[in-house]
Formats: C-alpha cells, sequence, structure tokens
C-alpha cells in the first residue's frame, strides 16, 4: 500500500469518525431537552388534549389559522407547533422523540445539500467530499450550541424544521435541472410550500437561495426554463403569504407602534448581518477552515484538470449577500438589530454554506489561473492556514460538541433533566386553582449548552402565566 492510499485511508476514517461524533453528540443532548416558555403558551392556545387522531389534526389547522390571523405568518411552524405539541398528548416522551428527529433531519438535510454542492467531484475523491462534509458539521456545531435550536421545541418548529425542509428543496432544485427528473420537482416544489412557511428569516434564505440559482442556470442556458420559473414563483409567493399575515402586522404594533420603517429595517439588516460574521471572523477558527476548503478545491481541480467555471463563482460571490437579505425580514419584524439565538442560527448557515461554495470555487479558480506549481501554492495556502489557527486563540476547549460531550459524560445534562422532571412533576401534583411560591433554591439550576427552563418573580409575566394555565394554578412566581 503506498504513502498515497494511506493518507486517503487515514482521511476518511478520521473524517466519519468526526461527523459520527458531532451528529450523536448533539442528538443525545438534545434529547434531555425539557417545556420552556413558549412550549406551554401555543400548547395551551391550542386547547386539546389527548384527542383522538382527526379532532387533533383539526385543531392544529385551526390554531395555526389563528396565529395567521393574531400574532404571525408562519403558517407551516404554527401547524407543526400544534401537532406536535409535547403537552398537549404524551408530554417529555414525546419531547423527548420530537428533538431527536429534529437533530437527526437537520444533519441529515445538511449534509445532502452539502454533497448536493460536492456532486461534481469525481468518486475518485470521495475522501475529499467526507473531509469536507466534515469540516462542514464542524462549522455548524463548534462554534455555537444554538441552544435555542436544538434544545427548544418551539424553537425547532419555527426555524429548524422548515430550514430542514428548505435545504431538501434547495438540494433537489439543483438535482431536478441536472438530471431533468420530474422526482425532483415534485419534492422541490412541496418542500418549497412547506419551507416558505417557517420562520421569515428561513422564507428570506430559501427565497435567495433559489433567485441565486434561477439567475444561475439563466445565464448557463442563455434561456428561462419554465420549470425554474414555476419554482421561483412558488417559492415567492409562499413567502409572501407568509409575510402578509395580518398576525405579523399586529405584533408588529405590540413590539414597535410607530410604523414600519424601511430605511432603518435596511440599516439594522446591515449591522445584524455584519455582527454574524464578525462574530466567525473574531471568536472562532473560521478562517482557517476556510483556507482548508480552499486547498480541498484547488488540490481536486488540479487533479482534474477541470475548466474554470467563471458564473459558478461570480455567483458564489453573490450568495454571500444572504445573510443581509435573512436578517431582513428580523429587522423589520424587531425593528431591533438585536437577536436571538434562532434568527442567528439561520443567518450563520447561510454564511458556512455561502462561504463553503465560494471557498470550493476560488479554489479551483486558483488551480487554473495561477501561474505557481501545485506544491508551492499548496505550501503557501498551508503556513496562511497555520498562521490562522495559530493566531486566533480558539482551541478544543473552546469547541462546543466537546464541552456538551463532557457534560454528558459527567451527567450534568442528566442531572439538570432529573430536576426539570421532579420540578413538573411537583407542579402537576399542586392543589389547582392556588398561588404556587417556588423558593428560588427549590428551582431547577440552568446549565450551559441548554435552552433551560425558566420562570420570573413576576407572576403576571407570561411565561409564569403559561406555565399556571397548563397546571391548573392561579398564580406561579418564584422568590429568592
Amino acid at each position: 500500500m503506498d504513502n498515497k492510499s494511506i493518507v486517503r485511508k487515514v482521511i476518511t476514517g478520521l473524517s466519519i469518525v468526526m461527523i459520527i461524533y458531532m451528529i450523536i453528540t448533539v442528538v443525545s443532548a438534545s434529547s434531555f431537552t425539557v417545556l420552556v416558555a413558549d412550549d406551554f403558551s401555543h400548547g395551551n392556545g391550542v386547547g386539546v388534549f389527548h384527542a383522538s387522531l382527526s379532532k387533533y389534526f383539526k385543531a392544529s389547522v385551526d390554531y395555526a389559522i389563528k396565529e395567521y390571523k393574531e400574532w404571525q405568518g408562519t403558517y407551516f411552524s404554527m401547524f407543526i407547533q400544534a401537532l406536535l405539541s409535547p403537552i398537549n398528548n404524551f408530554g417529555l416522551i414525546q419531547l423527548k422523540i420530537v428533538m431527536i428527529f429534529n437533530a437527526i433531519f437537520f444533519f441529515s438535510s445538511f449534509l445532502f445539500w452539502i454533497y448536493t454542492i460536492l456532486r461534481k467531484i469525481d468518486n475518485d475523491y470521495k475522501y475529499i467530499k467526507l473531509l469536507l462534509a466534515a469540516i462542514s458539521l464542524f462549522l455548524i456545531t463548534a462554534f455555537d450550541s444554538y441552544t435555542e435550536i436544538f434544545y427548544w421545541f418551539s424553537g425547532a418548529v419555527s426555524y429548524s424544521f422548515p430550514l430542514s425542509v428548505a435545504m431538501i428543496g434547495i438540494a433537489s432544485f439543483i438535482l431536478l435541472n441536472d438530471t431533468g427528473k420530474g422526482k425532483y420537482f415534485v419534492i422541490t416544489i412541496i418542500c418549497g410550500i412547506c419551507a416558505m412557511g417557517g420562520s421569515l428569516t428561513v422564507a428570506g434564505a430559501g427565497c435567495y437561495a433559489i433567485l441565486m440559482l434561477c439567475v444561475y442556470y439563466f445565464f448557463q442556458e442563455k434561456k428561462f426554463e419554465r420549470k425554474n420559473i414555476t419554482v421561483f414563483i412558488i417559492y415567492f409567493l409562499g413567502a409572501l403569504v407568509n409575510a402578509i399575515a395580518p398576525g405579523n402586522f399586529k405584533r408588529h404594533d405590540v413590539i414597535d407602534d410607530s410604523g414600519i420603517h424601511l430605511f432603518k429595517t435596511i440599516y439594522d439588516s446591515v449591522i445584524i448581518g455584519d455582527g454574524r460574521w464578525q462574530f466567525f471572523f473574531k471568536n472562532t477558527d473560521f478562517v482557517f477552515w476556510m483556507f482548508i476548503i480552499a486547498i480541498c478545491g484547488f488540490y481536486v481541480n488540479k487533479k482534474t484538470n477541470n475548466k474554470v467555471n467563471w458564473l459558478r463563482f461570480y455567483m458564489s460571490i453573490l450568495g454571500l449577500l444572504v445573510s443581509f437579505v435573512t436578517a431582513f425580514p428580523v429587522a423589520m419584524g424587531y425593528s431591533s438589530s438585536e437577536i436571538s439565538s434562532r434568527c442567528a442560527f439561520v443567518i450563520d448557515i447561510g454564511i458556512i454554506v455561502s462561504s463553503f461554495n465560494l471557498m470550493i470555487n476560488l479554489g479551483s479558480v486558483l488551480s487554473q489561473v495561477t501561474k505557481i506549481s501545485k506544491e508551492n501554492l499548496k505550501s503557501i495556502l498551508c503556513v496562511a492556514a497555520v498562521i490562522c489557527f495559530t493566531l486566533d486563540g480558539f482551541g478544543i476547549s473552546n469547541v462546543k460538541t466537546f464541552q456538551i460531550s463532557l457534560e454528558l459524560i459527567d451527567g450534568t445534562y442528566q442531572q439538570y433533566y432529573e430536576s426539570c422532571e421532579k420540578f413538573l412533576d411537583r407542579l402537576s401534583k399542586c392543589e389547582k386553582d392556588t398561588d404556587v411560591i417556588i423558593g428560588a433554591n427549590e428551582f431547577p439550576q440552568s446549565i450551559e449548552n441548554i435552552y433551560s427552563f425558566y420562570l420570573t418573580e413576576d407572576s403576571a409575566n407570561w411565561v409564569n402565566t403559561s406555565v399556571a394555565q397548563y397546571y391548573g394554578l392561579k398564580s406561579i412566581a418564584v422568590v429568592n
């Protein structure tokens, strides 16, 4: 066995091990998710508990319509929020199943999308594909635990679920144009209808991705394909139906009754997008991995000697704007440049995938346009990558998956889950229609890297009233 074969097997083995490790870590930790805040208020809003499937399905549809008219346009998310609501059916067991599925579904969809982007790489370089897949997963799981996505039911159904569906739709749209197979058209359409009914951040990102692909295929084919126009129209209409919901305007009036300010929204979108880019450049070793991805693109294209696709390269540059496009509905809805973890997650996925795509294409371009030898350019890029790696100050102790795995091993997640389970069981046994006061020392202690259960000292706070309503209490509060 020669050295090259050994290197390939090592890269393949390490990549598979890392992919499995990252996915299992997040999936395992997500199984200890507990009910928090909106999980109670939405469940109470549905108002139907332990009903027959047909009756509950109707109640879920009715709730989605109610929310569309009164609070938000996320028709798909509000439907599955109700349909899968743990407090209305099987409690914590159901929550555990849903959150495990959420994590697996997301990673599967993401890898499907990444492998679709890498579909043109020859099968002789499967080990490179595996390496790139491992790097892309690392970029998602290492820098932020995204507690409102993987460890919160309401965040999962409004952001993660529709984003996962959107990624399948976008990947299927690419395969539709590659193969012309009708099944990909059907999948793309179904995914678009569902995904555009999620958070408007997902709808904005999905529409922008489909638009960029339509423009790319137009310049490639020198004409607009009817199937592509149809797909874009459906995605756009889905997002529009979401955006013009009466509930969105009612909710905005509650947050900011001075109206919608377009120029301030654009400004806030830039601030939000820039903030997420700065997060990656200042707090992580993101740049190092970008160099590695570029090296992979350079290496594969140098070996295969493929012609540079300049159109794809230029479009990949435009793809970087997705962070600002995704931030726009957030800035408009909240009239602020402050964002939550769940909104940051969608923007970050856009940054990661668009940067990943650009660096693959940049590596390919450099392999064809530079006169520097393959060995010299690889050396230059490797040295630059090592410099970035040594200067960024980001070490293994900063990696979120590493932190989470340690907390799983030492029982932190398990103990936290048990304390919440006992606390909720205690609430269920309290005398109905009474005022319940909880001492701070009796309340489950929050832990890092999970969206922790919380109540406030104010019994009139909406979180407190939602929990009290579910357990049939007059009020509930936490005191020091």
